[in-house]
């Protein structure tokens, strides 16, 4: 099923009505923590490869509660950091892959880096789960879904030429805006795939 990109922004947009500052402050501080570590020092690009991956789960935890009109709280983005290790070895077991894939040829790196996008939101819906299951849970998500994805990043691309030309300023709007906008993709590609639940009793695929 062909998802809507105008439809998916549009809700995003309707979920962030009244909750922009919500939404702000968290980005502007997972910006700033993972872009701005690795300038610190010699070892700031280690801290801030240790330090992204818990922190994008308490983002993703918040962003999920925005996008579904769950309360949300600020706080939320280092919420991460109490599930630390599931955190941290997802986005190095991604980072790899995706370098790895990258390095060989471009597109199949970009290929399995949107078949890995999921990765994040399936660890906040299953706690139990592990990265690994997560990563390959993702993979078959995205089976007949990763053009769909492709498209909505060519929307947030082209904002992110305008917003260059605000300084800069523009990316503190964009980044919530993506984000909620790529919740609003996880909930309709699992409703539209698993519906109403993803079924993790089933055989992953194992071509990571």
């Amino acid at each position: 099923m062909e998802i809507s990109i105008r439809d998916l922004t549009k809700q995003a947009r309707l979920s962030l009505k009244n909750n922009w500052i919500k939404a702000i402050i968290p980005s502007v501080v997972l910006m700033v923590l993972t872009g701005g570590t690795a300038y610190v020092n010699n070892i700031g690009g280690l801290i801030t490869f240790i330090i992204t991956g818990p922190l994008l789960l308490g983002y993703t935890k918040l962003i999920l509660n925005l996008s579904r009109g769950n309360e949300a709280e600020v706080t939320e983005i280092f919420d991460g950091f109490n599930d630390f290790t599931r955190g941290l070895f997802t986005f190095a077991i991604i980072s790899f892959f995706t370098t790895l894939w990258t390095m060989l040829f471009i597109i199949p790196g970009i290929i399995k880096g949107i078949s890995y996008s999921q990765a994040f939101f399936i660890l906040q819906d299953k706690p139990n789960i592990q990265p690994m299951q997560a990563i390959e849970l993702s993979m078959k998500m995205m089976d007949g879904y990763k053009m769909d994805y492709f498209k909505l990043n060519l929307w947030f691309m082209l904002l992110g030429i305008i917003c260059i030309a605000t300084l800069g300023i523009g990316f503190i709007f964009l980044v919530p805006y993506m984000y909620v906008s790529y919740a609003k993709f996880y909930d309709k590609v699992k409703d539209d795939k698993f519906n109403p639940t993803i079924n993790f009793n089933s055989t992953p695929d194992k071509n990571i």
